[in-house]
């Protein structure tokens, strides 16, 4: 069975949800960040791309390390099999984020919202989590030796 959007009673044909979708992607404008082209396998070691908005955007495959992301926006974002090495992804927010498989060896995770990511086999080897929110986050499988996890503790008022 297709699901699909019914456009009235007067209408004769059903347009079905998914190639709905994939048309609308058809003619999106290519994203392309301080000359970084944001797709799967991009080849962006090094590169600066702080504070961008790459919401729900499909990086899986991608060479990411060094990159500054910084205060970014990867909430959803698929990073599956990426490599993030030696990234600096503070204050990024990648709630919800696929980084399974995904490599953040060495990076910097500090201050970084990873609520409800899907974490499995994440090899975090030596990066920094401290004050990273991993609320709801799956880290199954994960490899996070040498890798720090401090808190800061506000006490109530």
């Amino acid at each position: 069975m297709i699901r699909g959007l019914f456009f009235g009673a007067h209408m004769k044909f059903i347009i079905p949800i998914g190639l709905l979708f994939c048309a609308s992607n058809l003619f999106a404008d290519e994203m392309i960040i301080n000359g970084c082209k944001i797709e799967p396998k991009a080849q962006c070691a090094n590169m600066d791309l702080s504070g961008a908005d790459l919401k729900f955007v499909d990086l899986r495959n991608a060479d990411l390390s060094g990159a500054n992301l910084s205060g970014a926006d990867l909430r959803h974002a698929i990073l599956k099999n990426a490599n993030l090495g030696k990234a600096d992804l503070s204050n990024a927010n990648l709630a919800r984020a696929d980084m399974r498989h995904t490599s953040v060896k060495g990076a910097n995770l500090a201050s970084a919202n990873l609520e409800a990511i899907n974490g499995w086999t994440l090899f975090g080897q030596g990066a920094n989590f401290n004050n990273a929110n991993l609320h709801g986050a799956n880290l199954e499988f994960s490899r996070l030796s040498n890798a720090t996890f401090e808190a800061r503790v506000t006490p109530a008022n």
